[in-house]
């Protein structure tokens, strides 16, 4: 999962790993750490409950899929890609995003095979943002949520604004040159006083 960052802000070490340490030390269920991708960072379970103690755990997005399929419409490879990822580790994905808008029927590709899982949704994602005609440098984040119940994961995004930019001060008009009579109209100084001499 990752990290949902300020618009045009890139994800700090420093600000996420003491979050993570405070989660991994609460006692809560499993462990998670962080891998640093650019302006990314996925947010993944390494270590998971089992008998009482918790076990390495390879994160999902990690698996390493074939990519069978390498362009269609990104809607087909995304499920694709999901597809690929539940035969690879065994695991049911809930996938709940609605086939509409960009995902529908705009054309994907996918750069090469044999690809950390994680690697090809970047890829599609970023496509899918780039097609969407939301604000420049708008981009999908993701979340694959573990439901220890079912033992299943739901795989939704949300859309995350460009970065905002600075707005320009409007200039402000200059003043006219004025001649030492309408100065002193315009900041009503009246008459010069008469100086008596002695």
């Amino acid at each position: 999962m990752p990290q949902e960052p300020t618009p045009g802000a890139k994800p700090s070490p420093d600000v996420v790993d003491p979050l993570l340490k405070e989660y991994n030390s609460s006692g809560n269920r499993g462990h998670f750490s962080a891998i640093y991708d650019g302006d990314y960072a996925h947010l993944v379970q390494d270590e998971r409950m089992m008998d009482g103690k918790l076990v390495a755990f390879e994160p999902i997005l990690s698996t390493v899929v074939p990519v069978n399929l390498q362009e269609g419409t990104c809607w087909d490879l995304v499920k694709n890609l999901l597809a690929e990822v539940q035969q690879a580790r065994k695991i049911p994905i809930v996938n709940a995003l609605p086939p509409l808008g960009p995902w529908d029927a705009r054309i994907c590709s996918i750069s090469g095979h044999d690809l950390p899982a994680r690697q090809v949704l970047r890829q599609l994602l970023d496509q899918i943002a780039a097609r969407s005609g939301g604000s420049p440098g708008a981009r999908f984040l993701w979340t694959l949520v573990h439901d220890p119940n079912d033992n299943a994961y739901s795989f939704s995004t949300q859309t995350v604004p460009g970065p905002v930019e600075p707005a320009s001060a409007p200039e402000k008009p200059q003043p006219k040159p004025q001649t030492p009579a309408t100065g002193s109209k315009l900041f009503n100084l009246g008459p010069t006083p008469a100086v008596k001499k002695n």
